[in-house]
């Protein structure tokens, strides 16, 4: 049976155990959000520079994931990612965002920092829409795409490391097609062979 699209919030003081359909009733982490979201809808998390969400999400086809607010809007455009920071930690290891087979270009990515991972987002047969975000101090990379085509537009991609053969410290490509589009791409690095510091294809 149709359903009507909905939002799923989620900030540091909610419950997973919550509905998450208001900012009253928000989810506290975001995989719990996206687990309780469908194609079409949207995803919108509160940010709190101090304290981080320190987890790993998987992406799903359809639905729109946003950082960025303050906890209390009624509609998306009044979020401001760069005042509610929205940070998505890795805690050092593993691929902060995963973006799984079959995920298309309705699914979005947008208004986070994204850090502390293996490898920042990880694109796999996959195409999203990563916009608006930060993805720094990654070790494995800020964005790996593999067999994808993600549109990639107003990011700030700074700090990410890789090493080993085919790696990028920005955006590695293999057998990708993204769209890369006015960001900024500064101050990463590679090492090993077939490397790119900002971006390899």
């Amino acid at each position: 049976s149709y359903r009507l699209p909905h939002t799923v919030y989620v900030s540091q003081s909610g419950d997973d155990s919550n509905e998450g359909l208001s900012w009253a009733t928000a989810k506290r982490s975001i995989a719990s959000a996206l687990t309780a979201a469908s194609g079409g809808d949207e995803v919108w998390v509160a940010g709190d520079s101090g304290h981080p969400y320190v987890e790993k999400i998987t992406l799903k086809d359809g639905v729109g994931l946003y950082g960025g607010f303050a906890g209390t809007e009624a509609t998306r455009a009044e979020r401001d990612w760069n005042v509610n920071v929205t940070i998505l930690d890795g805690s050092g290891a593993g691929d902060v965002v995963t973006a799984p087979s079959g995920v298309s270009a309705s699914t979005v990515l947008d208004g986070f920092t994204i850090r502390n991972g293996s490898r920042g987002i990880y694109c796999s047969s996959s195409s999203p829409a990563i916009t608006n975000n930060t993805i720094i101090d990654n070790t494995g990379g800020g964005i790996y795409c593999y067999h994808s085509s993600p549109t990639i537009t107003n990011n700030m991609i700074v700090g990410n490391s890789a090493t080993g053969s085919y790696v990028a410290g920005g955006i590695y490509c293999y057998s990708s097609s993204p769209t890369i589009t006015n960001n900024m791409i500064v101050g990463n690095s590679a090492t090993g062979g077939n490397v790119g510091g900002g971006i390899s294809c």
